[in-house]
């Protein structure tokens, strides 16, 4: 390499070096403390039956990814969808990691919870994970961009139809 190719190179990696976009910045302990407190709006809000306090956490164009359903989109189709659920008691979640830099996080976590479906004699458990995407908002909040979950416990196995008495 002749001394004016490397004079270019050089002049390349730093003005490229200088053109980085400044460093992300890590998350404080106020945005973890908010990142954790949206879970617990989220399941004290599930179990007084506040679908809207529940979506109240997502921002307008969040997704959630259902399992064995649709994506639901947009604040008020999660907040409509929230309100078909059966009623929810005993409704936990436990943050287990918290990733993020700048105004982009993720967290990550379990959560357990009991429907009562009409109809249905006994209480259903549910036990499942999640992984949530934040993105910290203009004034500072940070609200949920998508959301996965899935449940831990098998899907249930429907009982074997009775055959009719063979005929004699």
């Amino acid at each position: 390499m002749t001394l004016a190719q490397s004079l270019i190179v050089l002049v390349v990696v730093v003005t490229c070096a200088g053109c980085q976009s400044r460093p992300a910045v890590n998350l404080t302990g106020g945005d973890e403390a908010a990142l954790r407190e949206a879970l617990d709006i989220e399941m004290k809000a599930a179990n007084a039956a506040d679908e809207a306090g529940w979506a109240s956490v997502y921002a307008e164009d969040a997704i959630v990814l259902r399992p064995h359903a649709p994506a639901v989109e947009g604040r008020q189709a999660i907040q409509q969808w929230l309100a078909t659920l059966p009623p929810i008691s005993n409704a936990k979640g436990e943050v287990r990691e918290i990733v993020g830099y700048g105004d982009l996080a993720y967290t990550s976590g379990a959560y357990s919870m009991t429907f009562t479906i009409p109809g249905v004699p006994t209480p259903i458990e549910e036990r499942g994970k999640f992984l949530q995407i934040y993105r910290k908002q203009s004034d500072g909040s940070w609200k949920m961009t998508r959301e996965i979950y899935n449940s831990d416990l098998p899907l249930p196995v429907p009982e074997p139809a009775l055959s009719p008495d063979p005929k004699p």
